[in-house]
């Protein structure tokens, strides 16, 4: 076989796909995943409780008239309960400031703790 035989190799780039819409592809992917993520947000918003009006709870929980809207269903278990922490309500600014000041607080009792005991540790002296 002889040089001029073989088969020259080809210039041209052959896609199967077209070059533009492989390009409208790719550019497209961060629109779709956002609404793939919105969706399952949705999903998954829509499978839990929903924040109810000021008028339609209970008599024992309107204890505040000028708070109207967004205020968290009545809860029949502790589990429930437990995760609306994570929900957005009108309790949830009170909730996580109460939880981080606790765990600092903690913090600093346990390193108030430790120290006491190394002092005592080391030097012997009373507790």
């Amino acid at each position: 076989m002889s040089l001029q035989d073989e088969p020259k190799p080809s210039t041209s780039r052959q896609s199967p796909r077209n070059s533009d819409s492989s390009r409208l592809d790719f550019l497209s992917m961060p629109s779709r995943a956002f609404e793939k993520a919105e969706e399952l947000a949705r999903r998954v918003w829509a499978a839990g409780w929903m924040v109810v009006h000021h008028n339609h709870l209970p008599k024992w929980l309107r204890d505040n008239d000028f708070l109207v809207k967004g205020h968290r269903p009545p809860m029949n278990s502790y589990w429930k309960c437990l995760k609306s922490v994570f929900r957005v309500h009108t309790e949830t600014g009170n909730i996580w400031t109460h939880l981080l000041g606790m765990n600092a607080d903690q913090f600093h009792f346990s390193e108030d703790i430790l120290i006491s005991l190394s002092e005592h540790c080391f030097f012997q002296t009373d507790l």
